[in-house]
């Protein structure tokens, strides 16, 4: 049996983070950046200006949450699934940056889909807010999401393909992206 999920994780803001990712945003104006060097978009990591966003799936919410919360001298490492064994939950994380905070907040809505790998539509969650915060954030400061979904994954299928479209909404600027994952 299938159930799709949408969570509420909230976690403090933290102001300084050491993150363990593919990538990280360096400068506000360009794209993210691996080992010194601009990375491309690809499916699962985009910039709109100076507004960037990663995807994961993970398995381990919970634990990467509370290590976020823990503040700057923590490392969050983040492994992005690729299977999932039947009857396991797995969630959503996106990291972003760039953020547009004149109005003194930072609002980041979301549209998730979730199709089986032959697409056929299994949930849609529009308009969620996957980020809220009031008060002025670093330039580029790395943030992650608040909200996102959550699957128990069913062996019926064969695996899903995650579409998420998020808009910051004071910037006016969007992003979207997506994975995959085979369930086992």
């Amino acid at each position: 049996m299938e159930r799709i999920a949408v969570y509420c994780g909230r976690m403090k803001l933290a102001s300084l983070i050491a993150l363990a990712l593919v990538a990280l945003p360096l400068n506000a104006n360009e794209s993210w950046y691996t080992n010194g060097v601009p990375a491309s978009d690809n499916e699962w990591r985009k910039h709109d200006g100076p507004f960037k966003a990663q995807l994961f799936l993970v398995d381990n919410p919970a634990e990467i949450y509370e290590r976020w919360n823990l503040g700057p001298k923590n490392t969050v490492s983040v492994v992005q699934l690729s299977t999932i064994s039947d009857g396991k939950p797995f969630e959503t994380i996106i990291f972003f940056a760039g953020c547009e905070t004149e109005t003194g907040s930072c609002e980041i809505l979301g549209d998730w889909k979730v199709t089986d790998l032959n697409g056929s539509t299994l949930s849609e969650v529009n308009g969620l807010s996957a980020y809220s915060a009031r008060g002025p954030t670093i330039e580029n400061q790395l943030l992650i999401s608040e909200n996102g979904i959550g699957l128990v994954a069913d062996s019926t299928y064969e695996g899903y393909k995650v579409d998420v479209k998020i808009t910051d909404v004071v910037g006016k600027r969007s992003v979207s992206f997506q994975r995959s994952i085979t369930v086992k």
